[in-house]
């Protein structure tokens, strides 16, 4: 396989982990959010401003990971 194809099979693999980090972020953010609407459920705004929160929350915990993931990969196989 030439280095066009292993670019590709590497953008596909990164593509997947970051949309299946991205789930597990949301995913687990969502149940910390219901347990906190559970705590709070006086207030209709929280809920709203804690959703928003995750989503923001998910992209940017799982880039920031995603980034460290793909900056050690290409560090260990470009040896």
């Amino acid at each position: 396989m030439g280095k066009k194809g292993n670019t590709a099979i590497f953008m596909l693999v990164a593509t997947v982990l970051n949309l299946v980090l991205l789930s597990v972020f949301f995913i687990v953010g969502l149940l910390i959010v219901n347990y906190l609407v559970t705590l709070f459920p006086e207030s209709e705004t929280f809920g709203v401003l804690m959703i928003f929160l995750l989503f923001i929350g998910a992209i940017a915990g799982s880039f920031f990971v995603y980034t460290r993931i793909v900056n050690w990969a290409v560090v260990k196989c470009s040896i």
